[in-house]
């Protein structure tokens, strides 16, 4: 059985590193996770707990500066990165973790590209935005998946979740 490599991208102002565990946990029942990358600007004193798990769990940070109050500079690194990431064709799969539903039309995107996408957020997610785009969906706070892995990928989950 081949196993699917995924790309895990973490927008880490709407992701709490409580999770992470979590995260990496549920992600590991459907492959190797071989791109571990977190957006956020490093600089601010929210970002603090992630600092202390970055290195135990071989995450990297990207650094994203908060140039102007309001818009959305680490949401626009980590859609470039995604697309680079794409285009590498070193992925079968990308799991999006970020709690609000910014990268919809993103999600929508990497499918049109064949990939495989599972959404992770607290319950705070809009859920109109997740099961329409993205083959998974869980949510971290509470985890459940909503959606089974379909027909056309080859690897099944490593162990059974719940459904």
């Amino acid at each position: 059985m081949e196993d699917i490599k995924f790309a895990l991208l973490i927008d880490s102002d709407n992701i709490s590193a409580d999770y992470i565990k979590i995260i990496l946990d549920e992600l590991s029942k459907y492959g190797t996770v071989t791109y571990k990358r977190i957006y956020g600007d490093w600089t601010r004193s929210n970002s603090s707990k992630w600092k202390d798990v970055l290195l135990a769990n071989s995450i990297n940070p990207v650094q994203q500066y908060s140039y102007t109050t309001g818009k959305n500079a680490t949401d626009s690194a980590m859609i470039i990165d995604a697309m680079d990431i794409l285009y590498s064709g070193h992925v079968s799969g990308f799991c999006l973790a970020s709690s609000d539903s910014d990268f919809t039309r993103l999600a929508m995107r990497l499918r049109e590209s064949g990939m495989y996408v599972i959404g992770m957020g607290e319950r705070k997610t809009p859920e109109h935005s997740a099961p329409p785009v993205r083959n998974s969906y869980c949510s971290i706070s509470y985890p459940m998946w909503t959606h089974p892995l379909p027909r056309s990928v080859n690897t099944p989950p490593r162990q059974n979740r719940m459904h």
